[in-house]
């Protein structure tokens, strides 16, 4: 009996460490899946994270294609006195040298308001760094014929002292006799009258911040 006794001791001892092994094992299978599961999180995470960038990357070469594009334009206008501060001067001067140049019957007069925010038909993008602004311009002079209005803003065109537009000009027939600007009179077969407006993208005072 007492061998026997010794058996059943050896056995439930050889029992428990089975079944402790089998709890470990168990134990260890559970936590290795845990974290494979976990380093597959990580890793799709990390496939996500560089797609991401690789997108950033793309829109960033295409942003830089695009700069690269615009930016010879966009010097130019800058030069023209487009884009910056007002060119005022410039545009006066350049209507009294062309009124000096076509030698006009009657010299030429303007009046130039002041800028004011401009707002198109047409909308245009949103930008935080500049505002377009205008100028509006109003011209008077006498003409012995309407080629005269012609030439002058053929030259004014061609003179580009900036970006302008045209609205529209008044002819009005005259019969009688005209005194240029040193009271001579002057032969004047017509009065011409134009309204026009100057345009401007004027720096933001908060751009680039």
């Amino acid at each position: 009996m007492k061998g026997g006794h010794i058996e059943w001791r050896l056995l439930t001892r050889t029992l428990v460490v089975i079944c402790l092994s089998l709890v470990l094992d168990v134990g260890m299978i559970g936590a290795g899946w845990y974290y494979l599961d976990d380093a597959d999180i990580t890793l799709e995470k990390l496939r996500k994270s560089i797609a991401a960038l690789r997108t950033q990357r793309r829109e960033h070469e295409e942003q830089a294609r695009m700069l690269a594009q615009v930016q010879p334009g966009f010097e130019e206008l800058r030069l023209k006195g487009v884009v910056g501060p007002e060119q005022r001067l410039q545009w006066v001067e350049a209507v009294k040298e062309i009124g000096e140049l076509l030698k006009l019957p009657v010299g030429l007069r303007f009046k130039l308001d002041p800028s004011r925010p401009f707002t198109p038909a047409v909308s245009l993008p949103v930008s935080q760094d500049y505002q377009l602004v205008a100028s509006h311009m109003e011209l008077q002079l006498g003409m012995v014929h309407e080629g005269d209005l012609i030439s002058l803003l053929d030259h004014l065109q061609g003179r580009k002292p900036g970006l302008f537009h045209v609205i529209g000009c008044k002819l009005t027939p005259l019969t009688d006799f005209t005194q240029d600007d040193k009271g001579v009179k002057a032969g004047v077969n017509l009065q011409g009258v134009c309204q026009m407006e100057w345009f401007n993208f004027r720096e933001m005072e908060n751009k680039g911040r």
